[in-house]
């Protein structure tokens, strides 16, 4: 088949814009949709909500008949005297009640008054006394384990706290028995009070005089450290407001100058290393784009390029004239042409080499001047580097200076108000500022189980939660990619379009390869129609002509997408070559009914040509290039030459798109070398089928190739319960169906 002619408006195919980065998917980096969640799972949800609401009823009823808990309350009030006339609430004396206060809490649960409690006749007949006594009368009497009892007071039983903005101090006692918990709360206030009286203000002037000797030496050592940071300040140029010297400084300035010098010889010699690799062997210099850009500006390789497109437009001509490929006429400007490439290509070389020796002695010259700045920066810094040492050593001491004094002005102003606070009680008892104005009685509150309300709603909510956690904690650790939402967290990801199981469309296409053709009113079909309209609009904004259509892993579908959606160009009414590059595994002749070959591997190999090869189909404006015959499969290789980049030149000339399928890009690496020769590359990925790490991996490599990278298409998607997708596919079903 004879391809058509290019159209005179078509985008020329050198013509191609700086690629752009990827954009950032609409919709954040949010991964988990909460209101699908909770519509997916809301029967386990209220399932386990009911089941813990049974578990919680349940366990109230048994904790409270076999382990319940029950509190009583014993409470002091601080006064300033017999007489109960609270203290002046002024700053001072309010922060020494405080303190006061936090020191009896204390008190009441020490080992001294725990002890005294273990003793009390009354506790003694209590069960929880009994439970500590190892033995009978019979057998001797039996022990008692004071030791255990008082931790188990201390740990368990006994608190005490503080009541927020009075000068109320509340003990309470826990025990299973109420009667008995009432009796160990007063044992307890009767040995806090005892031990109350009995320590009255002993100890009160030692304590004084500790606290005064201590301020003094504090306060020379003070003096001391002061005069010593003076003189260093003074005879050193260091100050302690954190700078570490003028030396130090242009060190640091010196040493990072030195060390970027450093990176940018490592940098270019490295350079040259590798150039000079290309240049000893033997597949030749890979020459930088700068030097061919500059290269393809020089004035004889534009002559001989205003002579081949002069060359080439007479052939279009004769060719439109209608004479063959054996016109003596058409013979010459073939000939010519070649003539002319191969002369192109002669000089070219000679060009880019003569630039790529100039770089070459650019790049030797700016490391021999880093070189020697190194050298100079080297003896700057070693210059400084014993001024250095000496601020360093005074900035240290100057640093250890400053926080002992530091230290030793907290503990003063500590030592100064404990002081304070011992002046302003020294003249009251303490035993007479404590009053009990309530003691424990036996009625006490149930602490242990929790109402019956809260106990049921614990439950319910804690199984309920329980099980949500599990069903977040699913979704967060599952890395397939199900849908858009999954590619949102791969940060500058595009997503070009969904395009759903084909179980999901109501229309049931026989061939999900050709569903645009079979089922042209099909979800599967509007999904392709909607896919196709930003991949066009890039494109002709870009002037691509040519898009590889590369999946990432064996069975993604990137055969499907390429079908349908040459399909779906086709009906637009361009003309369309689809391109079977899957060499390993080629299938697209077979989704169209065509032969083999010949195909691609046959104009490569030089065995046919384009024309000759292309296959019409039953589809209107679209043309196949299968993969070849067999025995022209058998080099993948061909797909990175020379040949194959003017297979796709001349491809894009006789037609409006050109679509390439070829095979998976974690199998094989044909995708990537075909992403050198093409103008745009679109990743398909199958839904619950591939991690969003090798989607990244595989978009980050594409995103460096010289085709722009336009996004990801997600083939296969399904439809979960409580989900918009299936809402969406419904509503487009209903409405198609409707036109129908």
């Amino acid at each position: 088949m004879t391809p058509p002619t290019t159209s005179p408006t078509a985008p020329s195919h050198s013509a191609r814009p700086t690629q752009p980065a990827a954009a950032r998917p609409a919709g954040g980096g949010a991964s988990l949709d909460p209101v699908k969640l909770l519509r997916q799972h809301f029967p386990w949800l209220a399932l386990a909500g009911l089941i813990g609401g049974g578990m919680g009823w349940a366990a109230y009823e048994g904790l409270q008949r076999y382990m319940p808990t029950y509190t009583t309350q014993v409470i002091f009030q601080v006064t300033e005297g017999l007489e109960g006339q609270l203290l002046n609430p002024t700053q001072s004396n309010r922060e020494a009640v405080d303190r006061f206060m936090g020191t009896q809490v204390e008190i009441m649960r020490s080992d001294q008054v725990l002890t005294a409690v273990t003793l009390d006749p009354q506790v003694e007949a209590t069960g929880w006394y009994r439970k500590f006594q190892k033995g009978s009368a019979a057998q001797g009497g039996g022990s008692f384990q004071a030791r255990d009892a008082v931790r188990d007071l201390r740990e368990n039983r006994i608190s005490a706290r503080v009541r927020p903005n009075t000068e109320l101090m509340m003990l309470t006692a826990s025990w299973r028995d109420d009667n008995e918990s009432a009796i160990l709360a007063n044992a307890v206030a009767r040995a806090y009070l005892e031990d109350l009286r009995k320590s009255g203000r002993a100890g009160t002037s030692d304590r004084r005089e500790a606290l005064n000797k201590r301020l003094t030496q504090l306060t020379l050592s003070l003096s001391a450290s002061s005069n010593r940071r003076t003189q260093i300040i003074r005879t050193s140029k260091v100050d302690d407001g954190g700078s570490a010297g003028q030396a130090a400084q242009e060190m640091l300035v010196l040493t990072a100058s030195r060390a970027q010098a450093n990176d940018m010889v490592i940098n270019m010699e490295a350079e040259l290393e590798r150039y000079q690799l290309q240049i000893d062997g033997d597949q030749g210099i890979n020459y930088p784009d700068e030097i061919r850009s500059t290269a393809n500006n020089d004035p004889i390789l534009r002559e001989i390029d205003s002579r081949v497109a002069t060359l080439r437009a007479s052939e279009r001509q004769l060719r439109q004239q209608g004479f063959g490929d054996q016109h003596p006429d058409m013979t010459s400007t073939v000939t010519a042409i070649r003539a002319q490439e191969e002369e192109r290509a002669k000089q070219e070389e000679v060009i880019l080499r003569k630039l790529f020796d100039g770089m070459i002695d650019q790049r030797r010259r700016q490391i021999d001047g880093a070189k020697a700045n190194i050298a100079d920066l080297s003896n700057k810094i070693e210059g400084l580097q014993g001024k250095k040492e000496d601020q360093l050593n005074a900035k240290l001491e100057l640093d250890q200076l400053a926080d002992q004094i530091s230290r030793m002005e907290t503990e003063k102003q500590t030592l100064e108000s404990e002081m304070q606070s011992i002046d302003a009680l020294q003249a009251m008892r303490s035993a007479d500022r404590v009053l009990q104005r309530r003691q424990a009685s036996a009625n006490g509150d149930l602490a242990f189980p929790p109402p019956l309300y809260i106990s049921i709603a614990m439950g319910a909510f804690g199984l309920s939660g329980l099980l949500g956690g599990l069903i977040v904690l699913r979704e967060v650790l599952d890395q397939r990619v199900r849908g858009p939402a999954d590619l949102a967290l791969i940060p500058r990801m595009r997503i070009l379009g969904v395009i759903p199981d084909v179980s999901e469309d109501p229309a049931r296409p026989p061939q999900i390869e050709t569903a645009f053709r079979d089922s042209p009113s099909g979800v599967i079909s509007e999904s392709f129609r909607q896919l196709r309209s930003p991949l066009a609009k890039r494109m002709m904004q870009a002037g691509h002509k040519s898009l590889l259509i590369v999946g990432g892993m064996p069975g993604s579908g990137a055969t499907t997408v390429a079908s349908n959606l040459s399909m779906c160009w086709a009906a637009s009414d361009q003309r369309v070559l689809l391109v079977d590059a899957n060499l390993r595994r080629p299938t697209v002749h077979k989704v169209f009914g065509l032969k083999d070959g010949p195909g691609l591997g046959d104009v490569l190999s030089g065995g046919s040509t384009l024309a000759q090869a292309a296959q019409p189909t039953s589809v209107k404006n679209l043309t196949v290039l299968s993969a070849g015959s067999p025995a022209s499969r058998g080099v993948p290789e061909r797909l990175a030459s020379s040949a194959m980049a003017q297979l796709i030149a001349e491809a894009g000339a006789a037609y409006d798109m050109v679509i390439i399928d070829v095979a998976p890009a974690i199998v094989s690496g044909d995708g990537q070398a075909l992403a050198n020769r093409v103008d745009a590359v679109a990743l398909v990925v199958r839904a619950l089928a591939e991690k969003r790490g090798l989607v990244a991996r595989l978009a980050g490599q594409f995103s460096d190739v010289r085709a722009e990278f336009l996004g990801v298409v997600v083939n296969g998607a399904r439809a979960s319960a409580g989900g918009y997708f299936k809402g969406n596919i419904k509503a487009t079903h209903e409405y198609v169906k409707s036109l129908t």
